[in-house]
């Protein structure tokens, strides 16, 4: 995880809520340490857990070498359009994020 990146998204998470999407941080670290992160950064949206890399390979976040990209996924949850960019910063890149969002939402 991107310390930095948590941080910006933290910062600009009631724009992206008031988008209509929900912010969850994904990696194969431990649930202590992003307990830890979380707690250090008051990061006000979860941190999940993907130990296995289930969903970053599935999403190709993860490749075989276990090479990690940073990236998002969006899901509208009313049409189901799913949209993600790989090897990107998400937090640097808030402003382009939520027009990405927000175009999902015509």
């Amino acid at each position: 995880m991107c310390l930095s990146q948590l941080v910006e998204l933290n910062e600009s998470l009631d724009d992206i809520e008031d988008a209509g999407f929900n912010v969850y941080g994904i990696s194969p670290d431990p649930p202590e340490a992003h307990q830890v992160v979380a707690d250090q950064y008051n990061l006000d949206f979860e941190l999940l857990t993907d130990v296995q890399g289930e969903f970053g390979f599935t999403h190709e976040f993860i490749e075989e070498d276990q090479t990690i990209y940073r990236g998002y996924l969006a899901v509208n949850p009313d049409s189901n359009e799913l949209t993600k960019e790989i090897d990107y910063l998400p937090g640097e890149n808030v402003n382009e994020v939520l027009d990405v969002l927000e175009s999902m939402q015509d």
